[in-house]
């Protein structure tokens, strides 16, 4: 029935049984209803999801950031000269870490090497001797015991040789799950003896956990209060 022209009233002609529905469709002449123009879509969209504007502008800041402190110094002017060997006093291992701001398993091992270069450690190829390994193996034997030598470096080579005796030998397939432990210890003295040596202002590590736990902090900000406004504007 039509009421007037803004009003119509239905009523069912029988009780609906379980399951059944009542659908109702009404027709509309185009324009009944004025629609909002794209300015006024475009605001109530980002007032439902104002949360969705603070990944394009921690992007921004992001992009700002690294312009200002993330890049090479690009006032030095003078011709850069290629080194084909590492600085002076720099171990193996703090060179790999200067050129990936990583500590990786490849530059404790580059100690070693360095040791037996060095004349205090031989390595030896043999094979493995275990009924379920197969390939190759190192045995390492100290020649003479060391001292003086850097922090990080005195950690290796007590997990390696903890007696510091010439004479003393280790394979490496000994060190399977013994030497993980003494990786982080590691890693904190080399990034330290770095900063110390003015190579680099904080710990590469410690920078990205913080740029890290900042990503995750405001992710999960943004996802919250999205979360929180979508439901005040449902109910």
């Amino acid at each position: 029935t039509i009421l007037d022209t803004k009003t119509v009233s239905f009523e069912n002609t029988k009780p609906f049984d379980r399951y059944e529905n009542l659908s109702i469709v009404i027709g509309m002449p185009s324009g009944t209803i004025t629609q909002p123009s794209t300015q006024t879509q475009i605001f109530r969209f980002l007032r439902a999801n104002w949360p969705i504007v603070i990944f394009p502008f921690t992007l921004i800041f992001m992009l700002a950031l690294w312009y200002k402190k993330g890049r090479d110094d690009a006032s030095i002017r003078n011709t850069i000269i290629p080194h084909y060997k590492p600085p002076k006093n720099l171990s193996p291992t703090e060179t790999g870490a200067l050129l990936d701001e990583k500590l990786d398993p490849k530059d404790i091992t580059a100690t070693i090497i360095d040791f037996a270069i060095r004349g205090f450690i031989r390595i030896t190829e043999t094979e493995k001797t275990d009924l379920l390994a197969f390939g190759k193996d190192y045995e390492l034997k100290l020649l003479k015991s060391y001292a003086n030598v850097k922090d990080f470096e005195g950690i290796i080579m007590s997990a390696l040789f903890p007696s510091n005796t010439a004479g003393a030998k280790i394979k490496i397939s000994d060190l399977q799950n013994k030497f993980y432990t003494h990786i982080k210890p590691i890693q904190k003295l080399v990034f330290k003896k770095l900063i110390t040596d003015g190579y680099f202002p904080h710990n590469p590590n410690t920078i990205r956990a913080i740029y890290g736990g900042f990503a995750f902090a405001i992710f999960i900000i943004a996802i919250q209060t999205a979360g929180f406004f979508s439901e005040i504007f449902v109910f």
